[in-house]
Order: C-alpha cells, then sequence, then structure tokens
C-alpha cells in the first residue's frame, strides 16, 4: 500500500517476498518438555507474552490496557513483558508504561523482563497459553509468525499485514488493540476454549512453518523470477526484437 501511494505502482505489480525463519529452531515441544520450560521460566498456561522494542508503534501500553477485560474472563491471566530499554527515552516509555498498569490496578499481573538472551528466544515464545502482537502498525510481524510456530495459539493486530494472510480461527486470531475490550476477548479465546487452543497451536504451527521456512520463502521467490520471466518474454520475439507490446 506504501509503495503504491508513495511511487504511483499499481498493486498487482508489486510481489512480497516476507524474511524466512529457522523451522529447526523455532518448532513445537511435546507436552513434559513444555511443562518443564514453563516451569522454569515461571510462566503459567493462561500465561500472555510478547517481546519488542520499547517504541510507541509496538502498542505495549494498548496490550496493559487489554488485560483487565482478559483477566475478567480469565482472573488468573498475567502479561509477561519482554521490552528492551536501549536509552533513556526507552526507559521513560518503561515508567509510563508501570504508571499505567499501576493506575489501572494491575500491576501484580505484569512480569517485565526486559532482555531476552537470543539462546532463550524459542522457550519463551513456547511458554505461554498465547503470544500477542498488539502493535499499533506492524509491517509484517515475525515474532508473531516465530511464536506460531512454535506451536503457541497467537493474536495479532489489525494493523499490518499479517492478519490478511492468515485464517482467523484456523492458523491464529486477531483483533484491533485500539479497542482493549475487543483485544483482551481475543486473548482470552484460546484460554477459555481447549478445541480452539489445540487448533491453533497445530495449524498455527504447520502454516507458519510451511509458508515462512526459508524453503517456503525459496519457493516464493523462485515463483516472483518464473513471473519476472514469462513479462520479458512476452514482450521480445524471438529474433530479439521489442514487440509493439
Amino acid at each position: 500500500e506504501l509503495i503504491t501511494e508513495h511511487y504511483g505502482i499499481p498493486e498487482d505489480h508489486i510481489s512480497m517476498i516476507p524474511p524466512g525463519i529457522d523451522v529447526g529452531r523455532y518448532t513445537p515441544v511435546r507436552p513434559p518438555h513444555l511443562v518443564d520450560i514453563r516451569k522454569r521460566l515461571s510462566f503459567a498456561p493462561t500465561d500472555v507474552y510478547t517481546v519488542a522494542r520499547a517504541a510507541t508503534n509496538k502498542g505495549i501500553d494498548l496490550l496493559i490496557q487489554a488485560l483487565p477485560t482478559l483477566r475478567s474472563l480469565v482472573p488468573e491471566a498475567r502479561i509477561h513483558l519482554a521490552v528492551g530499554a536501549n536509552s533513556d527515552r526507552d526507559c521513560e516509555k518503561l515508567d509510563q508504561w508501570k504508571s499505567l498498569a499501576r493506575k489501572l490496578k494491575i500491576g501484580g499481573a505484569i512480569k517485565w523482563l526486559g532482555y531476552i538472551e537470543d539462546h532463550e528466544m524459542a522457550s519463551y515464545y513456547r511458554a505461554p497459553g498465547v503470544f500477542a502482537l498488539p502493535s499499533r502498525y506492524e509491517p509484517f510481524g515475525m515474532t508473531a509468525i516465530e511464536a506460531m510456530a512454535c506451536g503457541t495459539p497467537t493474536v495479532v493486530t489489525t494493523h499490518g499485514g499479517l492478519h490478511e494472510a492468515i485464517e482467523f480461527g484456523t492458523h491464529a486470531l486477531y483483533g484491533d488493540p485500539n479497542c482493549p475490550e475487543e483485544f483482551g476477548a481475543m486473548l482470552a479465546m484460546p484460554l477459555r476454549h481447549e478445541g480452539l487452543r489445540e487448533r491453533l497451536s497445530v495449524e498455527g504451527a504447520r502454516f507458519a512453518r510451511r509458508q515462512f521456512g526459508w524453503t517456503g520463502v525459496a519457493k516464493r521467490t523462485l515463483s516472483v523470477f518464473d513471473q519476472l520471466k514469462g513479462c520479458y518474454q512476452h514482450l521480445h520475439d524471438p529474433e530479439g526484437q521489442d514487440s509493439d507490446v
């Protein structure tokens, strides 16, 4: 949409190929292993997790505002926030978000994790009952894809490209984080309904690994090249002279 708006290129002339994920790293684990991960990282099956930069567009404040609705439906639910703060401005944002949580009287239901070591990323994706992507704007959302690939039910923002690629209720759920009641209700659904939770876990992982593993990304890239090759051949005759097209 931005390319079309700023450069006037028709949508049917644009192909989008997302980054790939390491399907050997981001993969579901068996239930006994998941129990061990949750115990080690202090997660419960009713917990929600997100990881993001301390940036306004990431919607951390919107996720905090959705927590009262979530807890009205799942009283034991908590949110684990892995938000890195690399500057004074980032620290100010963190202080604002913590103040918001206290104002809403939900500070005790939020665990602030800070920076997550790279070798622990997959375990943190697996640990929660739900992964949340509450961004005000998100071009795609690779953290959500990585969480889905790990078998974690995922709720994504409607303000980005990913929600258009998934099948609601099969691969993942989505909602508008600007509406805390809506987003909170979406977060609660997999925690309250076992059948939905299992479907999102299995089908979400299958979708993420098939569509966004490097093999799938390579196939998409080759497909675009084939289309370009076909267009080029159409524009030139066998003798190499330009056609009138």
